[in-house]
């Protein structure tokens, strides 16, 4: 269970975020990525657990196949990525515009049959948020699979701007059946599966770890 004094500092977290969507939704795309890759670096230089947790697990993926210096490299760039995830968000109700078009390719449309439900699965590379968006903008409408945000109002806001760009969201807690009966009905449901499952989570080895 959270601490209440938690609360605050997590509203003003939502707050600070809200105001930096805001300012984005402003900006070119292309300086979005500008400000949001400057801001992964100076996470990853100043965030002390940003780096850390960064590269425990390119340690833990690469072992000792890549050099220190290489390793670096990918933490750095990843916590770059997110940066850039954050700062290109508010552009998403975008994606079915002309000019939105432009953003992104899909590749392998032809293997999918819009009219028979599937499950699409994947984790968070790339630029996720964009994923369903960018599904639906060739006709493949997809329900994510999210978690609730702490703070309702954020959370509405990030649900309203994953909602304009084209995808549908289903709540985390106890969706086990709402993707049953959407795949059944033949809809397409999205499920990022690298996260931790608080309730019901199965014990494996994962790059020789137990998790």
């Amino acid at each position: 269970m959270r601490s209440r004094r938690s609360r605050p500092l997590r509203r003003a977290a939502a707050e600070a975020t809200l105001l930096f969507v805001w300012l984005t939704s402003l900006l070119p795309l292309r300086a979005c990525r500008v400000v949001g890759r400057g801001l992964g670096l100076v996470a990853y230089w100043f965030v002390p657990r940003v780096r850390k947790v960064g590269l425990e697990n390119v340690d833990r993926a690469y072992g000792d196949s890549l050099t220190a210096r290489e390793k670096r490299s990918i933490a750095r760039h990843a916590a770059m990525n997110i940066g850039i995830v954050g700062a290109e968000f508010s552009h998403g109700p975008r994606l079915p515009t002309e000019r939105g078009r432009t953003w992104f390719d899909v590749e392998g449309i032809e293997h999918l049959d819009p009219a028979k439900g599937c499950l699409f699965v994947s984790g968070h590379m790339g630029n996720w948020e964009w994923m369903f968006g960018m599904l639906a903008c060739v006709g493949i409408h997809v329900a994510g699979v999210v978690r609730p945000l702490d703070v309702q109002r954020l959370d509405e806001y990030v649900d309203r701007t994953r909602r304009a760009a084209g995808s549908e969201t289903i709540g985390r807690d106890n969706a086990g059946p709402e993707i049953i009966r959407r795949i059944r009905g033949g809809e397409a449901v999205g499920l990022l599966i690298d996260q931790s499952p608080m309730q019901n989570g199965v014990p494996v080895t994962f790059f020789g770890r137990a998790c």
